[in-house]
């Protein structure tokens, strides 16, 4: 009786549990509009896994944010949740588009935006993200 009732408890909290704070990850649709390629780096290893080159776009999810390289710089962009009217919610993902300007900064893009986007729209608290942190500076 004592396991039965231990069983119901554990199985009522799984039910109707929420988590104290669930993460979704994201695909973002990132459009290169940098002027140069870049590669998507890989956080845990290091290493490249994709390159975008100027005027593409490449989908990956966004869990941890970004990691890139570009002319010889890694560029950190920590995670910001976009505002909802800017994300795409499919059958098998949930999307937000996004686009690389020149100043290497990642600008929010609204979902119905044709690509480049040449005067963007003011940004939502958090954007546009900015590099918090680089690698293989030279100083000059």
């Amino acid at each position: 009786m004592a396991a039965l009732a231990r069983f119901t408890l554990l199985a009522w909290f799984l039910l109707f549990a929420k988590p104290a704070r669930a993460v979704v990850i994201y695909d973002i649709k990132l459009y290169n509009a940098s002027g140069r390629s870049v590669e998507l780096i890989d956080k845990a290893t290091g290493r490249s896994w994709a390159t975008i080159p100027p005027s593409y776009t490449k989908s990956f999810a966004y869990y941890e944010g970004v990691s890139l390289r570009c002319n010889g710089q890694q560029l950190s962009y920590t995670r910001v949740d976009p505002p909802p009217q800017y994300i795409s919610a499919g059958l098998f993902s949930t999307s937000f588009r996004a686009q690389l300007g020149a100043d290497l900064r990642i600008y929010l893009l609204a979902p119905s935006a044709s690509v480049p986007v040449r005067h963007l729209s003011p940004q939502p608290n958090g954007f546009p993200l900015r590099p918090v942190h680089t690698e293989g500076l030279t100083k000059r």
